[in-house]
């Protein structure tokens, strides 16, 4: 699926966070204690810092005569980051994740991630994908007065949400959330003035832009990194129709 967006490439971003998450019905067990070497040598060329952690879980159960019985289970979560800790992958039973806090292009975060599931469904081709998603987190923040005045730099339907509030130096925080409905995935849309100090008044000019893209179903593998290229998609388009030419500048300065 390609649009008229699709070619735009900026300099810079302002994204704080871009995650890819893939959730199974049922958990690999296989992985629970050890991860194939298949899987860990295509995962340390791009994440190299391995750090696996011990997860312990206390499960009771009660037989008929009324006593209590104690199992402890322990299992492993599988951490990956990049050599700055600028990106992050985990492998769990039940599901795989990346998180970018640097993002570089998404033919960069796609390339990585199908690498490792593709190896991942050969393995095991019994995973049956129940939940995929795509976010992302755009944090604008700029060093400028004025923390509520977002209309040279956003479209005016959302730019304006304190509009109706008089006493603006009491606003603490200002958000807002769309959903959407496209047949064949959801996305929600939340957007606004988030304030990283809440609940004090806000003081600091940032605004954030939080696109989160998913479906929640069984879905074939092979549809996976199609879906993922639909997503993407839809999250572009709404991200430029969000902008304005002003912000376009930044984001190419």
């Amino acid at each position: 699926m390609s649009n008229q967006y699709d070619e735009i490439m900026y300099k810079n971003n302002y994204l704080s966070k871009v995650i890819i998450r893939i959730d199974f019905l049922s958990p690999i067990k296989k992985i629970e204690n050890e991860l194939p070497p298949q899987i860990s040598k295509i995962i340390k060329f791009n994440y190299p810092v391995a750090e696996p952690k011990k997860v312990v879980a206390e499960q009771k159960t009660i037989s008929k005569d009324g006593k209590i019985k104690v199992f402890i289970d322990e299992k492993t979560e599988w951490h990956f980051y990049g050599k700055e800790r600028e990106k992050e992958l985990v492998i769990i039973p039940t599901a795989i994740f990346v998180n970018y806090l640097k993002y570089t292009s998404y033919e960069e975060l796609k390339r990585e991630f199908q690498e490792v599931l593709n190896k991942y469904f050969e393995l095991f081709n019994e995973a049956q994908v129940s939940r995929l998603g795509l976010r992302y987190i755009n944090d604008i923040s700029l060093n400028e007065n004025n923390p509520l005045d977002w209309g040279t730099y956003l479209k005016k339907d959302i730019s304006c949400l304190s509009n109706f509030i008089q006493e603006k130096q009491s606003l603490s925080r200002v958000f807002s959330t769309i959903e959407m409905n496209y047949g064949d995935f959801n996305l929600r849309f939340q957007f606004g003035l988030f304030n990283s100090d809440f609940p004090a008044p806000i003081k600091k000019k940032s605004y954030l832009l939080d696109f989160d893209a998913y479906y929640q179903g069984l879905q074939d593998q092979n549809q996976v990194m199609p879906n993922l290229d639909k997503y993407h998609t839809k999250i572009q388009e709404l991200f430029e129709f969000s902008i304005t030419d002003k912000l376009r500048e930044k984001l190419n300065e």
